[in-house]
């Protein structure tokens, strides 16, 4: 049974008892928006969740982890409202452009210009690659093709 409607006096208590739609987290007083648990729950249902979250629960790695987690089938991007530290946590990114590729435009400015970085995600979501800014994804192809070049080489001296 879902909670029919989720407001301003809803309280930690009926919403941990019942489950609700995780959008509907919108439309909660700001302290249940700043609850771990009530953030938790709402995530495991509706990764878009996390955008409608307290700024200290969207700069949590665990919430925003389960929230990139429960959105492998939406067009949320969770990441796009995550604090600039976990932006820029690699193992968050990782895990994002695995399910959604569109999210390293989303990474800090740092991880988007790390070429070793980048080459490390292709092996996680090629397709990805497409999200990367030309003037970089240039640099990568170059890269790669050092390294395939260095792999052939050592091939053929075998």
């Amino acid at each position: 049974m879902y909670f029919k409607k989720i407001n301003k006096r809803t309280t930690k208590e009926q919403l941990m008892e019942n489950n609700f739609w995780g959008s509907d987290i919108q439309y909660a007083s700001k302290k249940i928006r700043d609850d771990y648990d009530v953030a938790m729950k709402a995530c495991k249902g509706y990764g878009g969740a996390f955008r409608f979250l307290s700024d200290r629960l969207r700069d949590d790695k665990d919430i925003l982890l389960e929230a990139i987690e429960s959105e492998a089938c939406s067009c949320v991007i969770p990441l796009e409202s995550a604090s600039d530290r976990l932006k820029n946590d690699k193992e968050i990114i990782k895990k994002s452009v695995a399910i959604h590729e569109q999210s390293f435009t989303y990474a800090s400015e740092a991880l988007q210009n790390d070429i070793p970085f980048i080459i490390e995600l292709i092996d996680i979501n090629p397709s990805f690659i497409c999200h990367v800014r030309p003037a970089i994804s240039d640099k990568v192809f170059l890269k790669l093709k050092d390294q395939i070049k260095e792999a052939l080489e050592g091939i053929n001296n075998d």
